[in-house]
């Protein structure tokens, strides 16, 4: 059995083929909802999302664990294709009437009347005066489960019927199951309890729809004329119409027609226990499964429908026929109802023989076999796609060595423009970067960055659809079968940000306390947004006196710090000396020089004008060097937050590309300019 630990380790190995797979199943579709495969339980979709819980699917290897998510990825995209939002809601607020209206007519002795909304909540609490455990809620998730039971089975014979392929996977799955969950042999004891019964039609309604047969053990224990047989008997054609409707609408009619039929059951069973706790035990696993009752499909203009068959799946059919005998139905009399109604009762209670797990156990092991090749495909080019990101990786990492090695190079051109040797102490982090970004903090900086993931996911091109040669899309196959060869693809290569940035925050006296804050805060977001997606290095500088300068490495080139070494520094050191402006600029345009990628940017933080020259030239430094940078082919940008006084002077050392700002928008600026320098 996989682990969850391998399970976790599953899912980072192959998230992006799944990811992929759902998006070449919705490719058709405007809006392709994002895929999350979590450890936990239940799998459903709001339409913006597909949740896929994998923390109980009990695999003993991760080529099985592959099958059973597709199979998950598959029924919830055709949820995303077929179920329409209007039609869902729909069944579900009708259901709910129905059930109080049938059981006020067959119960009570004065007619009651359903007008609006409002009567249907007086009937509830009338009837919780009288010692009924009942709630609107509690109705409602009986409602759920029944028409979810209904609409799983349509919507995966939808998908049978329009990819072949999706009904090996499903047998594979729903076959498992089946053998697995056998009813308990204590219900014997037990079939006159309206919980037992309810519970035995329920799990019934849930198999015969997705699987067309009867829950294991469920006829050893259930004779012909027990009453869960017999109102699950009367319950069969409304099920075959509902899994066989060509539309959402249809299927949640019959859903209603269900609800109609088990009012009674349902209500009265809560005289005996409270309908939640019932739920709890008989709908925990719906719940987890599908999610809330508020199922958001799509429009129904954009439905998805079929009225196809996708033919018996496992073996003989409970109900096979079903269908067709209700039509017949309705040109007969009551008399030759009854007659059938006794026939196919029979026909429907044969028990459960050897030969039906043997032909499950058949069916499933071929299902296997039929997409083997399909699995052992999606594994080796996940292994292949693995094999080469660790090389490119690798590569990545022997270039960034050979260019750098996050060392400094010869800094002899800068020490030229002074006339006094300038010392230059490059600290590297001497304090452990183990101290977390506050919650909101990271929440933010989080927000950040899947935009930033986003946008450059959007970078890449396209992928090509219509082909004639390439590899095949799953979603064009049907064309072979037209003689038409239009149905390849040929995959869109990754566009590359090729950048890099140079980061320069003022270390000075004169940052102490609220600037530093706001500017170490507004870096440990860029840092943690940025870092996976192109080189980044931060460094804050200042100066002992005219001829000592010291920067301080918050974060590398090459480095990742998983806690953020730009929150860190804020937390383990403190702001002090003066400022060589000029000099550092120098500095960081030489290593940006060393930098293979095009872009390049320096941004340079500070709240005050250089102060650690012995003659009032620092200004005019500061100018040189930001013309040099420029001249190279780097985008210098500077980010002033400091006194109004000094601001003048400070645009004249840049002369463009100066941002004035409050220590509070140096967080807005920051990644302003940085969106802007990545995409534009």
């Amino acid at each position: 059995m996989i682990t969850l630990e391998e399970k976790e380790v599953w899912i980072r190995r192959y998230y992006p083929f799944c990811e992929s797979y759902m998006k070449m199943a919705l490719a058709d579709r405007n809006k392709i909802p994002q895929l999350e495969i979590r450890l936990d339980k239940g799998s459903y979709t709001d339409h913006s999302i597909i949740h896929i819980g994998i923390s109980e699917l009990e695999e003993n290897d991760e080529e099985s664990l592959l099958r059973s998510v597709l199979f998950l990825i598959g029924h919830e995209v055709q949820h995303v294709r077929s179920t329409s939002q209007r039609a869902w809601m729909y069944g579900m607020n009708r259901g709910f009437q129905v059930i109080l209206e049938e059981y006020a007519d067959k119960t009570e002795t004065k007619r009651k009347v359903f007008r609006k909304e409002a009567d249907y909540e007086v009937y509830i609490k009338e009837l919780a005066a009288k010692g009924f455990h009942i709630s609107t809620n509690s109705l409602q998730q009986f409602v759920h489960f029944i028409a979810n039971s209904l609409e799983d089975g349509r919507i995966e014979r939808i998908r049978c019927v329009k990819r072949p392929g999706f009904k090996d996977y499903m047998i594979a799955f729903r076959g498992r199951d089946w053998k697995k969950n056998e009813v308990e042999p204590s219900f014997v004891q037990n079939l006159d309890d309206p919980r037992t019964y309810l519970l035995l039609v329920l799990n019934q309604i849930l198999n015969l729809a997705t699987m067309s047969i009867y829950q294991k053990g469920f006829t050893k224990i259930c004779p012909i004329d027990s009453r869960p047989q017999i109102l699950i008997h009367s319950l069969m054609s409304d099920i075959a119409a509902g899994v066989a409707s060509a539309n959402c609408r249809g299927c949640m009619e019959c859903a209603i027609a269900i609800c109609k039929k088990l009012a009674v059951e349902i209500i009265e069973a809560s005289k005996l226990t409270p309908l939640e706790e019932l739920l709890s035990e008989i709908l925990s696993f719906l719940i987890e499964e599908c999610g809330s009752s508020s199922f958001e499909g799509t429009d129904s203009r954009n439905e998805e429908t079929s009225s196809g068959s996708s033919g018996v799946l496992f073996g003989k059919s409970e109900l096979e026929g079903e269908l067709n005998s209700s039509q017949e139905d309705e040109k007969t009399s009551e008399e030759t109802k009854d007659e059938k109604n006794s026939i196919n009762q029979k026909n429907h209670s044969t028990g459960d023989s050897p030969e039906k797990e043997e032909c499950m156990d058949g069916l499933i092991t071929a299902a296997k076999a039929a997409s083997d090749d399909e699995i052992a495909d999606a594994v080796r080019d996940v292994y292949i796609g693995e094999r080469l990101n660790k090389k490119r990786k690798e590569d990545f990492i022997d270039k960034e060595k050979a260019v750098d090695d996050d060392s400094l190079p010869d800094l002899e051109d800068v020490n030229t423009h002074y006339d006094t040797q300038i010392n230059l102490n490059e600290e590297a982090r001497t304090y452990p970067a183990n101290e977390r970004m506050p919650f909101e903090l990271k929440g933010q900086a989080n927000v950040l960055k899947r935009k930033v993931e986003k946008i450059f996911h959007n970078m890449q091109k396209p992928i090509l659809r219509g082909r004639r040669t390439g590899q095949l899309d799953a979603a064009m196959a049907y064309k072979l079968a037209m003689n038409q060869m239009d149905c390849f693809m040929k995959k869109g290569e990754v566009s590359e940000f090729d950048g890099c940035a140079y980061f320069l925050a003022d270390n000075s006296g004169s940052m102490q306390g609220n600037r530093q804050e706001n500017c170490c805060k507004a870096l440990s977001k860029i840092e943690h947004a940025f870092q996976d997606v192109m080189p980044l290095k931060i460094v804050a500088f200042n100066a002992d006196d005219c001829y000592s300068v010291r920067h301080q490495v918050l974060k590398n080139w090459s480095e990742k710090v998983s806690s953020n070494g730009s929150y860190n520094f804020l937390t383990h050191c403190y702001a002090n000396g003066g400022n060589k402006d000029g000099y550092s600029i120098r500095v960081a345009t030489e290593e940006l020089l060393h930098r293979p990628e095009r872009k390049k940017i320096l941004i340079v933080l500070s709240d005050g004008l250089p102060s650690a020259y012995e003659k009032n030239d620092g200004e005019k430094d500061v100018n040189d060097a930001v013309r040099k940078a420029r001249k190279a082919g780097i985008s210098v940008i500077s980010i002033f937050f400091g006194d109004d006084s000094e601001r003048s002077t400070f645009v004249k050392m840049y002369e463009k590309n100066c941002i004035i700002t409050e220590p509070e928008g140096i967080d807005a600026e920051l990644v302003r300019l940085m969106k802007r320098f990545c995409f534009r």
